[in-house]
């Protein structure tokens, strides 16, 4: 059986309806329209939706993101984003508003917007051959820590901690398939993923 798809935060979840700016959603849109493109989002064949973006919200490490198991969907209205307000990567907990609940990926995106001010976006893909190409050739997390868990968290934090900003790309080493790409905007960050597939 596979955990895939399920979350492992602990939530605090206020499941009220907010704006999402419409260009900020429009974006996501956009961008996740060409994630679909590629098959770096959609669903398993079990059903279970994978890949999901995020957009940071103004200046604070708050963060829009794709809700859980949206996977199948064609286009995200607002009721399919939540707002991650607050993340304890310690306490394993995260609290986020919206008639959805925050992606299961969401407190591994919260290190990126806590980690520079300069990005602000972040986009969690799944590639097979992408994977085993880059697997600890670009910087890898470590492999026995698993998509959505603290342990995720900290192992992606150090990686941070010792690349660039510009590396723009992480393997995910305990997640098979999974990678990181973050930068300024969604569309660097697509960028980013269209270059290394080249």
């Amino acid at each position: 059986m596979t955990s895939e798809g399920y979350i492992k935060y602990q939530p605090n979840w206020h499941k009220v309806a907010f704006d999402v700016d419409e260009n900020i959603l429009a974006e996501m849109n956009r961008v996740r329209a060409m994630l679909k493109e590629n098959n770096w989002l959609g669903v398993l064949p079990d059903g279970i939706g994978f890949g999901n973006l995020s957009v940071r919200n103004g200046n604070d490490a708050q963060f829009f993101i794709s809700g859980s198991g949206t996977g199948h969907l064609n286009w995200l209205a607002p009721a399919d984003v939540a707002l991650v307000t607050d993340v304890d990567i310690a306490k394993n907990q995260l609290s986020c508003q919206g008639l959805i609940k925050a992606s299961s990926e969401s407190m591994t995106h919260a290190v990126f917007y806590r980690f520079s001010r300069a990005v602000n976006a972040v986009i969690h893909i799944h590639d097979c051959d992408l994977w085993k190409k880059y697997f600890n050739v670009l910087p890898t997390s470590s492999p026995d820590a698993e998509y959505g868990t603290s342990k995720m968290a900290y192992s992606i934090e150090n990686l941070l901690k010792k690349q660039s900003f510009n590396s723009g790309l992480l393997v995910m080493g305990g997640h098979e398939d999974g990678l990181i790409a973050y930068g300024e905007s969604l569309e660097e960050a697509f960028g980013i993923l269209r270059f290394h597939k080249a």
